[in-house]
């Protein structure tokens, strides 16, 4: 599930950022579909849990 979206423009022309926090990690089957959708140039799974 997700718990909260922020989103926001990027200096660069055309560019921008999303930034999803979700109750569970997701697989890296999950994050390569996620990659792999048209208009995505980047995804990351970022863990403060184990920080």
């Amino acid at each position: 599930n997700i718990s909260s979206m922020q989103v926001g423009k990027s200096d660069r022309k055309g560019m921008n950022i999303m930034v999803l926090t979700i109750d569970h990690d997701i697989s890296d089957d999950v994050l390569a579909r996620v990659l792999a959708v048209e208009g995505i140039f980047d995804a990351k799974l970022v863990n403060f849990d184990a920080i």
